[in-house]
């Protein structure tokens, strides 16, 4: 707790920093001691810290250190760094490679940013793959992503799951699952999918169904409304 109280000190003391110096300094050198001993937490949230200063360069050696160390948040925050100084469309391999060595290490907004890159063409390493080939490298990241974040795209693969799709094969119950986490993810869509998933089994719960229609018509999806309406 005071690692993290020290990070956050150096964040409000660099805002005004001529009138904190000493504060500043001391809160650096305590960080980056704590850094130096091989705490890659703090070297990340130091990193992180120093990107947004003159410090750059220090910053991105500090992720860098952290990635090559296999740690998932050092490399993740160098992704974001590589992706925000493209200047494109499209995100360069070595952003990419980040994004991918830190799901592999077990970030899953990592493996979410990566799946929505792929999936929406924006991946210069993926760019030449069919649309066949990008799917089936999308689907695993986003199962991967699913326990604890939230994507656009699980609308769509809660839908493809539920009608079965060159992508993935007919199923149900992870339509089920996959459109439950959208809908508390607030995605109305999702919510639209899980009544309809619901509605396809012979002996549904009219509850239930109604509570995901409202859900969707509550955040304004036009066709949740019309079909709440005929629920009622």
């Amino acid at each position: 707790m005071m690692k993290e109280m020290y990070v956050k000190g150096l964040a409000g003391i660099e805002k005004n920093r001529e009138k904190g110096n000493k504060m500043f300094s001391k809160c650096l050198d305590f960080v980056t001691k704590e850094c130096e001993k091989g705490d890659l937490e703090i070297c990340n949230q130091l990193g992180e810290f120093l990107l947004m200063t003159e410090e750059e360069d220090a910053g991105i050696e500090l992720l860098q250190k952290s990635c090559d160390n296999q740690n998932a948040e050092g490399c993740y925050y160098m992704g974001l760094y590589l992706t925000g100084k493209d200047n494109e469309d499209t995100i360069s391999s070595s952003a990419i490679n980040h994004f991918q060595k830190a799901c592999d290490l077990g970030s899953n907004p990592a493996c979410t940013i990566l799946a929505e890159a792929i999936y929406e063409g924006h991946s210069k390493q993926h760019g030449k793959l069919s649309e066949l080939d990008r799917m089936k490298k999308v689907v695993p990241l986003l199962e991967k992503a699913l326990p604890d974040t939230c994507s656009p795209l699980f609308e769509w693969l809660a839908d493809s799951y539920f009608k079965g799709t060159k992508f993935v094969p007919k199923d149900i119950n992870r339509a089920k699952e996959i459109s439950a986490r959208g809908c508390s993810c607030n995605m109305p869509e999702a919510c639209f999918i899980h009544a309809n998933i619901l509605r396809s089994s012979p002996d549904y719960d009219k509850t239930e169904v109604k509570r995901y229609l409202r859900l969707a018509c509550g955040m304004g999806h036009k066709s949740g409304c019309r079909e709440l309406l005929l629920e009622l």
